[in-house]
């Protein structure tokens, strides 16, 4: 495909997908936003409906407890509970069935039961006989238990009748002030009907930032109320009550559940609402539905839609026509530039770009000549790279090969090492060496080499190959460790520049006495944890550096006595001086305290520790230097 028509497809589709971005950032955030508005207004009615039922059941409390102050009041219920008709009546008709309905001010109760600490109806009361019947059948469970139970908290529960949905508000009473609970429980019934509806859970609903509302009961399949805000719709009469089936009935105690969100559609209009299963005394269940009209909220949305479709179709329009003047303007020269491209993708860096233009192209025509020069010149340094990695590869397996693969069996002893460079090849070594010459009661005495050469590299790596090549010389002619040292000096003198040197340790062990002689050319410190005293000493090094000086120290061999369950540990700087988190160093005091922790097991795992200590210290920080250990255990 031609870079002109991916130009043109290219604008289309940058067009068409911001149009098409945009039109769904709008309906995301405006469908969230008319969603939490619906939201939003569904509990703030509920929480006023919630609200105005409180207010009503403390005015209902307050006026029973009113009603209770007066004697001949307490003296007919004493009688309704010993049976007695007339204080039954008097209740019904008076205290009931009159005070109290005068003392409401709105929605007065439609009827009123009386219930006793047993549980006994004392008496029935409503307005209207068809209702007086259906309580006075006993088909309806007063919760007076609860009511008592729950003397601090509201009780509230729906009754549904063949004559419509009650709302009940319970309240305990304590005939006698001396009673400490409450001995009977009043029931007042009120009607929910549209009119209720309306004014006890819409009103308050009509502010110009509220979404409007729509209000439903609905008892089994029926509609038992339904009411909206600002506006009237034909949803409240064609809601299919089927859409509340699944909505799970509340606690004992409370006369809403949760809040359960819900969408549904009536007619051609979607809605967005919450749905609560109602506390009821009896069957068929009723339920309440809040809902808000989507589709109502989302109309401007629609328009702004179409709006956008059409700038966006015009604006295709003419991004298309300036693409192709574009395109033709561009594609010549960067079909030039693609064929270079391919040109230096197969090797050849000699043939440059001819493009002579005085913008953006022009420059990437020079870039790209200048890439290929770069290339030329980074094929052959990768090619030279390669042969110096394959050299370092073969001088590190040279000198990993010369380090001996199994320490020799010292009768009482128990060695161990670890040898990690820094790089591919490192500054340090390593040697044990029994001497067939040197033969003990207890087996042939042991050279113990550990080298370490200044730098990294393959400088130093050379020098402590060389340091070992000799120590095996020595050893081979029959020359003692002293006199083997002295000629690794002059040799290195002879071999290094100034500034370089070699540290080293050069130890015979003898099994027989127990004794470890050495030199220490610079190679310090040194750890000899002492077992009988649980004591740990550190020993510095006894005679100048390898390659400073021709002749070394003429100071007497330095002995180490080792008693049983003595360890020796021989560790390079790399240990020592490795750097973790906050610039910090490892130091040598947290090998001592790895030693004297480990000190009763095999020497592989007092080394397995230290080195298992040094990497928790470096919290994945880098190796900076070579890491070369041995570590000698009497047993």
């Amino acid at each position: 495909m031609k870079l002109s028509t991916k130009i043109l497809l290219l604008v289309l589709a940058v067009a068409l997908g911001t149009s098409a971005l945009v039109i769904w950032v709008i309906n995301v955030n405006i469908t969230r936003r008319e969603t939490a508005r619906a939201n939003a207004g569904i509990s703030a009615a509920i929480q006023r409906y919630l609200l105005r039922l409180d207010e009503r059941h403390e005015q209902i409390d307050a006026n029973v407890r009113t009603q209770l102050e007066d004697p001949n009041v307490r003296s007919w219920f004493q009688g309704a509970d010993e049976g007695d008709e007339i204080s039954i009546r008097h209740l019904r008709d008076e205290v009931f069935g009159h005070d109290l309905v005068k003392q409401q001010q709105q929605f007065q109760p439609a009827f009123h039961v009386l219930v006793d600490v047993t549980g006994r109806v004392l008496f029935n009361a409503a307005g209207e006989e068809e209702l007086q019947r259906f309580l006075e059948s006993g088909r309806v469970k007063w919760p007076s238990q609860d009511v008592v139970e729950y003397d601090r908290r509201r009780v509230r529960r729906y009754v549904v009748t063949p004559q419509g949905l009650f709302l009940v508000l319970a309240v305990p009473l304590r005939v006698q002030l001396s009673e400490k609970l409450p001995t009977h429980s009043y029931f007042a019934g009120f009607r929910v009907d549209d009119v209720w509806l309306r004014e006890q859970l819409l009103a308050g609903s009509e502010t110009e930032e509220d979404a409007p509302l729509m209000g439903w009961f609905v008892v089994a399949d029926r509609i038992a109320a339904a009411a909206a805000t600002k506006t009237s719709t034909t949803a409240l009469t064609t809601l299919d009550p089927a859409v509340l089936r699944n909505v799970k009935p509340p606690p004992a105690v409370n006369e809403l559940s949760a809040p359960q969100p819900i969408q549904f559609q009536t007619g051609n209009e979607r809605f967005l609402g919450q749905a609560f299963a109602l506390a009821e005394t009896g069957d068929p269940p009723a339920r309440l539905l809040l809902a808000s009209s989507l589709d109502g909220a989302l109309g401007p949305l629609r328009a702004l839609r179409r709006q956008i479709m059409l700038i966006t179709l015009v604006a295709a329009l003419i991004a298309v026509l300036a693409a192709r003047w574009v395109s033709r303007l561009l594609s010549t020269p960067v079909e030039q530039m693609v064929a270079a491209t391919q040109r230096i993708s197969g090797g050849q860096f000699d043939e440059p770009v001819n493009v002579q233009r005085n913008d953006e192209l022009g420059t990437l025509a020079g870039a790209l000549n200048e890439m290929a020069v770069g290339l030329k010149e980074r094929q052959r340094l990768r090619e030279e790279k390669v042969k110096r990695d394959h050299d370092l590869d073969v001088a590190r397996r040279i000198q990993m090969g010369v380090l001996p693969n199994e320490l020799p069996r010292v009768s009482g002893y128990d060695l161990a090492s670890y040898a990690h460079p820094a790089e591919q090849t490192g500054g340090d070594i390593f040697d044990v060496v029994a001497l067939d010459g040197d033969v003990t009661t207890a087996g042939p005495a042991i050279a113990i080499l550990l080298a370490d050469a200044t730098g990294h590299g393959i400088g130093p790596a050379l020098s402590v190959t060389q340091v070992r090549a000799m120590l095996r010389i020595g050893v081979r002619l029959g020359g003692s460790l002293r006199n083997v040292l002295d000629q690794m000096n002059r040799q290195l003198c002879a071999d290094l520049g100034a500034g370089r040197f070699v540290t080293a340790f050069l130890g015979r062990l003898d099994p027989a006495a127990h004794r470890l002689d050495y030199d220490a050319a610079g190679q310090a410190p040194m750890l000899h944890y002492h077992a009988t005293d649980k004591r740990a000493e550190w020993r510095d090094a006894s005679v100048l550096p390898l390659g400073v000086m021709d002749e070394l120290m003429p100071d007497a061999i330095e002995t180490m006595h080792i008693e049983p369950g003595d360890v020796v540990a021989l560790l390079t700087d790399g240990f020592y001086e490795y750097i973790g988190p906050g610039d910090r160093m490892f130091e040598k005091e947290r090998v001592a305290e790895l030693v004297i922790a480990h000190h009763c097991r095999p020497a592989h795992e007092i080394l397995d520790a230290i080195l298992a200590a040094v990497k928790e210290f470096a919290k994945g920080c880098p190796q900076l230097d070579d890491m070369t250990a041995i570590v000698i255990k009497r047993v």
